[in-house]
This record gives C-alpha cells, sequence and structure tokens, in this order.
C-alpha cells in the first residue's frame, strides 16, 4: 500500500495554520504588506493542494470540514494577530504626566535601581481613568518594594513601540506592556498589599527557601522552582548559559513531568480512583503554572500532561505530536503574538524536535547502553532544533550543552522533588533551614562545576542563519523519516536542503561580519553610539549627565556584544576633566585604552586621568584632525558638535547638542547618509530627506532609539 507524502495529524496542520495567520497580521502590519498578501496566496494554494492530496470519495466530507477548518483557523489567527498588534499601536498616552495607581505585579532588583511590572493602572490626567496595558517602572533609590502592593505616584508615561531594540517587541505586546516611567523611590506611596493566591505562594517559596539558603544557592533553587532566575548572579547565570543548561531554569516539560510522575506515584499509593487522580494531577500542575507566571512552557507542559493522562484512563494512544500541536493552539488561541516570542519558539520546537528527531538518533547510538543513548537522543535533538533560534536570539551555542544535559538532569530531576518537598514542608512546619541544609551543598557543588571553566570559550558564536535556517530544518525533516519519500527522491532532496543551507548561511555570515554595525541608544540622561567593525569598537558619548543610570550603556554593550572598545570620544561639551569623571563610571562597564574629547587642551587635567588610568590614552582633538578606526575614518565639524564617520561608501553623522540649527550645521549636515540627532531634528530631519534618520530623544514618526530602546542599523 502507497503511503502518504505526510502522514495526516489534524493538530499539526491546524497548529500550522493558526501560526501562519498570525505570521501574515505581523506582516501586515510591522513588516510588509505585499510578503503578507504573498503568504496569504500561498496558504490558499496550499489547501487546495492537500485538499487534491487526500481527496477521495469515502472521506470527501471530512476532507472538506478539515480544510476549511484550517481555513477558518488561519483567518481567526490573521485577525487575532492584527487586533493585539492595532491596539497595542493605538493605545498611545502621548506622553504625558500623571497621577498614577497602579499595582506591582513584579519586581526585580539591580545594583542602583528596581524595575517593576505594573498592572490594574488608574490614571488621573489627560485621557486619565483605567487603562488595560501595564507600566513598566523604573524605580531609583534604596527602598523595598512587594509584589502585590498598591502604589501611588506621579510620572511621565512614556509610549512603548512595537519595536525594540529595532525587533519586534512580541515579549512587550503579549505581556501588555505599553508604557514605561521612571521615578525616585521616595516619591511612590504604598498604601496596601493586594496580592494573589499565586503570588502568595510564590513569596511563600521564596520566604522558605531564604530561611535555608543564600547568595547564589538561594537564586538557583529559586529560579529552579519558580522560573524566576533574578536572584543568580549574573555571571553565574551566564554561565549557566555558556553550558548549554539555562532551560533547568524555564519552568516546563521537565518540572511539570517531575511533579505529575511524583504525584501520580502518591495517588497510586493511596489507590485513588484513576480520573479522580487524573484531575488532582492535571489541577495541580495548572496551578503550579501560575505560581510560576502561566509562561508558555509550564503551559504547555500542563496540557500535554492532561492529555497524556486523559488518553491513558481513556484507553486511547497518545501521540505526542499532537499533542504539542494542541497545547500550541490553546495559547496561541488566547496569546496569539507569544509565537514571536523565544520562549514560545525554544519550548515548542525542542518537544516536536525530540519527537521527530530521537528516535532516529537513538537507533544510530543504538550500540551503547539502552539509557544512554536513549538520553543522548533526547539531547541531541533538543540541540538540534534550537540551534538556529539560539543563534537569532542569543548570538551563540554551546559546544558542550549535550555533555552537561545527560549529566545534570539525572541530577535536577530528583533534586526538584526534594527540593519542592523541603521547602513546602519546611515553610508551613518552620524548619526550612533543617531541611534545606544538605541541599545547600548539592547546590553549591553545582555551582562550582558551573563556575569551574569559562564555558564561554565552548561556544560558537557569529553565525547568521537568516532563511537558510528554511533549509536547515528541511533537511532534518526530511532525513527524519516524517516525510515520506523514495530513497533517490529522498537523497536529492536532503543534498538540496544541504547545499542552500551551507550556501546560505555563508552568505549571511559574511555579510554580517563584513558590515560596520552602529548601535543606538538615547534618552535626556545618556545618549550614546557604539560602532562595531571586524576588528575595532568605538562608543561615541554624545550626551550624558553626570550621574547617568548606568543601565543604557550596560544594554549598550550587551547588544553590541563586546567587552571594551578600542576608543572612546567625548563630544563638544566635554572637558579634559569631565574625561576622569565620565571614564570612571564609563570603565565599570566598557574598558578603553584610548578617550579623545574636543576643546581646549587641558595637560594638567590629562595627566591626572592619565595616573588614575594608567593604561587610558586621553588625546584633544580639534576640527579637521581625523581618527581612525581600522578603515573609518572619524573627525568632528562644527566644534565638535557633529561627529562624522567616513565609510567606503558613504559619510554618517552623529550630532550632540548642537545648540541650534544654523547655515553652518546645515551644510556640514549635505550628503550624509545616516544622522543621529539629539536635538532640533524637525529641522535637521526636515532638510535631509534622504538621509537615514534616527531620534536619541523620542520624537514623532523618526527613529526612536529611545522608546524603540537599542536600534541598530548598518553602515555601508
Amino acid at each position: 500500500m502507497k503511503k502518504a507524502l505526510i502522514n495526516f495529524r489534524p493538530m499539526l496542520f491546524l497548529a500550522i495554520s493558526i501560526c501562519l495567520g498570525i505570521i501574515v497580521s505581523y506582516l501586515f502590519l510591522v513588516v510588509n504588506t505585499t510578503l503578507a498578501i504573498i503568504l496569504g496566496i500561498i496558504f490558499g494554494v496550499c489547501c487546495v493542494l492537500i485538499f487534491a492530496i487526500y481527496l477521495k470519495k469515502e472521506n470527501l466530507i471530512v476532507n472538506i470540514i478539515s480544510v476549511l477548518t484550517c481555513i477558518l483557523i488561519f483567518i481567526f489567527g490573521a485577525y487575532h494577530g492584527y487586533s493585539k498588534i492595532n491596539n497595542y499601536k493605538n493605545a498611545n498616552l502621548n506622553n504625558h504626566y500623571y497621577e498614577v495607581s497602579a499595582k506591582i505585579e513584579k519586581i526585580n532588583s539591580y545594583d542602583n535601581y528596581q524595575t517593576a511590572i505594573c498592572n490594574s493602572i488608574e490614571l488621573e490626567g489627560v485621557n486619565g481613568g483605567k487603562i488595560n496595558y501595564k507600566i513598566r517602572l523604573f524605580i531609583y533609590g534604596d527602598r523595598e518594594f512587594k509584589v502585590g502592593d498598591r502604589i501611588y505616584f506621579s510620572a511621565m508615561l512614556n509610549d512603548n513601540d512595537v519595536k525594540y531594540h529595532s525587533r519586534f517587541a512580541s515579549e512587550q505586546i503579549s505581556d501588555k506592556i505599553k508604557y514605561s516611567a521612571s521615578v525616585n523611590a521616595k516619591d511612590i506611596i504604598v498604601t496596601e498589599n493586594e496580592s494573589t493566591i499565586f503570588q502568595k505562594v510564590n513569596a511563600f517559596i521564596s520566604n522558605s527557601l531564604s530561611k535555608g539558603l543564600s547568595g547564589d544557592e538561594y537564586g538557583v533553587a529559586f529560579a529552579l522552582l519558580t522560573g524566576d532566575s533574578s536572584f543568580i548572579d549574573g555571571e553565574v547565570l551566564s554561565n549557566f548559559r555558556y553550558a548549554g543548561i539555562a532551560h533547568v531554569f524555564a519552568v516546563s516539560g521537565l518540572h511539570i513531568g517531575v511533579l505529575a510522575i511524583a504525584l501520580n506515584f502518591i495517588m497510586k499509593k493511596f489507590k485513588v480512583n484513576q480520573k479522580v487522580s487524573a484531575a488532582i494531577v492535571i489541577l495541580s500542575c495548572l496551578f503550579y503554572s501560575g505560581v510560576c507566571g502561566f509562561s508558555s512552557s509550564s503551559i504547555r507542559a500542563t496540557i500535554m500532561c492532561a492529555v497524556s493522562l486523559t488518553a491513558s484512563f481513556l484507553g486511547k494512544k497518545y501521540d505526542g505530536i499532537s499533542s504539542t500541536c494542541l497545547a500550541g493552539i490553546i495559547i496561541l488561541f488566547f496569546c496569539p503574538l507569544e509565537l514571536f516570542c523565544v520562549g514560545f519558539q525554544l519550548s515548542f520546537s525542542v518537544v516536536l524536535g525530540i519527537f521527530i528527531l530521537s528516535p532516529s538518533i537513538s537507533k544510530l547510538l543504538k550500540f551503547l547502553p539502552n539509557k544512554l543513548s536513549q538520553s543522548l537522543g533526547v539531547s541531541i535533538s533538543a540541540q538540534i532544533v534550537s540551534i538556529p533560534i539560539s543563534l537569532y536570539a542569543f548570538n551563540n551555542v554551546s559546544l558542550v550543552s549535550v555533555f552537561f544535559n545527560v549529566v545534570m538532569i539525572p541530577i535536577v530531576s530528583p533534586l526538584f522533588v526534594i527540593l519542592l518537598f523541603s521547602t513546602i514542608v519546611g515553610g508551613i512546619l518552620s524548619i526550612s533551614s533543617i531541611l534545606l541544609f544538605p541541599i545547600k551543598y548539592v547546590l553549591s557543588a553545582i555551582i562550582v562545576v558551573i563556575n569551574f571553566f569559562d564555558y564561554k570559550v565552548l561556544i560558537v558564536s557569529g553565525v547568521v542563519m537568516g532563511l537558510s535556517s528554511i533549509f536547515y530544518y528541511g533537511f532534518f525533516m526530511i532525513s527524519s523519516g516524517l516525510v515520506n519519500v523514495r530513497k533517490i527522491s529522498k537523497l536529492v532532496f536532503l543534498v538540496i536542503m544541504s547545499i542552500g543551507f551551507i550556501v546560505g548561511t555563508y552568505i549571511k555570515t559574511i555579510n554580517e561580519y563584513e558590515s560596520v554595525k552602529c548601535y543606538v541608544s538615547g534618552g535626556k540622561e545618556f545618549s550614546g553610539v557604539i560602532i562595531k567593525t571586524e576588528e575595532k569598537n568605538a562608543l561615541i558619548l554624545s550626551v550624558a549627565y553626570r550621574d547617568f543610570s548606568l543601565r543604557k550603556l550596560e544594554n549598550l554593550k550587551n547588544q553590541a556584544g563586546i567587552d571594551s572598545v578600542d576608543i572612546i570620544i567625548f563630544s563638544n561639551y566635554f572637558s579634559a576633566s569631565d574625561v576622569q569623571e565620565y571614564y570612571t563610571r564609563i570603565n565599570t562597564v566598557l574598558s578603553s585604552d584610548k578617550a579623545y574629547y574636543y576643546g581646549d587642551k587641558d595637560f594638567i587635567s590629562e595627566n591626572v586621568t592619565e595616573l588614575s588610568f594608567p593604561k587610558l590614552d586621553v588625546i584633544n582633538y580639534l576640527d579637521g584632525e581625523d581618527i581612525f578606526l581600522g578603515e573609518l575614518k572619524i573627525y568632528s565639524d562644527c566644534n565638535g558638535k557633529l561627529i562624522f564617520i567616513k565609510t567606503e561608501n558613504a559619510r554618517h553623522a552623529v550630532a550632540s547638542m548642537i545648540g541650534g540649527y544654523d547655515g553652518v550645521v546645515a551644510s556640514s549636515l549635505k550628503d550624509v547618509e545616516t544622522i543621529i540627532a539629539y536635538e532640533y531634528q524637525d529641522l535637521i530631519f526636515a532638510n535631509e530627506k534622504n538621509s537615514n534618520k534616527i531620534s536619541f530623544i523620542r520624537y514623532g514618526d523618526y527613529v526612536d532609539a529611545e522608546s524603540n530602546g537599542i536600534f541598530i542599523t548598518k553602515l555601508n
């Protein structure tokens, strides 16, 4: 009997349909309307072809219903995605000051500030009243706040755009975080605490853990139980990521599965009815997902757990791929833009990859002991499918991920159960310090192993796949046997996919590597640019207050993926004496060997700075003198108010506080391909119509490096 090209799974086709519908809405509103129309036409053609492939007289009605259902869910996905993005875009408050009443949903503490996500918001002011979106609040000052606190403050609410860091702000839109504001801690009034049951349980877990653990041991334990890794030291968390096992802190199939198995074991010991047992396990997992913030991975795992248990007591065969697709459909039904979130993509791609690829990989490793071959099959398949997403989102892939997953997962699984039991029982009986005492040493040992070696040297970075990832996934889909084709056809397809992937990835990577990138971060407190070439980097500081927050500079550095710059250029209003004061702060984030400033020569200040920083060479530069950054030439004009970057093919300008737009400034900016401006943007951008326009601070319809986070552009 001839096999069908693709084994028909209704849930798989429905999941693909809703995903394509959501992608069409994204293309239509954010990228390009033409691409949205083309994708819609392709979907229609595919529906006709699939209907023709599965056309059988005895199943005609079923086929018609199936195709119509796919079309309807495609339309629903497109409409639902369109509504979410469009409503977000139209919810601007136009940057007014408000008296705000809000409840803290989540709060994280950093060195010099705290960030709080606030919901249940009521405003007093222009267009005031209740709003459906959330505020990301930056709190400066030393004061403790708790999740659930009802707070009152006055601030200007800044509108967030649909793009952030030059990428689609899917997480921000999906979480409904539309506004941002800054406020001093002493100016906030706290009236009461309105924590939900989930938040109270989360706080109970935190309190219980803190009685027996501290430092990184507490941070790792809290992350393992709740998925919140904000209490882990940044360097330790980075080492977990470089080792490829940071996913243990994302509550997912590992946690939900282990919890379900443990609860099932208890139910069987007490001989609870199978249906009642299944209901208790499912509700417990759902409640635990709520404690962890209803993350995509926890909901996906809970739905799959529910499907598995239901199939078990109904005597039906469990299909992992269909179960995963059902979970995806349910999540996207309520939160369509989760499709573009990295957590959603990694969670679902890894699980589908395990179901599709791990059996074939385990067979290839059958010469090994059975448990080892299966464990390696799961780890390798998870690594394979996550590579394109990891490269796109994090720009690196760990080479030791498979090893650490094979070693660590058997340790983490029982540790999770023991830790959860000890935390709950210890918190209830007030004996956390006793129960958590032995666990502390296990956690310490894990942290020591993770910190023992610099795993950063064992990551692959700088590779850019782009659209060639389609060939990458196509290769593994065909080789897995999911698509039924003859051996010769299969070989031809695999060769085509391999060539397409290698050529596409090579071209894209070389193009990215050879390009000069410009990373722009803006705001009234700090405005700066990092220029990144193949070999050298520069920081151009346009505007900075003396007590500017290092957060923007840290984000700028992280986005550029660098630890140091070859030169720092201070624009016109920085003096030699300013260099020492500002460099003292900058050096804690970004080191450099040379600092250039514009102005009168100041030997005393230069000598003092060089004595404070022996490795730093402080240089005064004047109009017309060139600074070379590899093949780039950088020079100033208009008394240092304009900094120009000359590439092989064009000139680009970074403007600081120019003090006024006059004929001299206008003449200097003629025939400039890119303009990055701090003030007088309306005049500058109106006159330079053919230039790429980037604003350091919030301004109209131009590219806004303040509300968009860090804007990235290429300099030709």
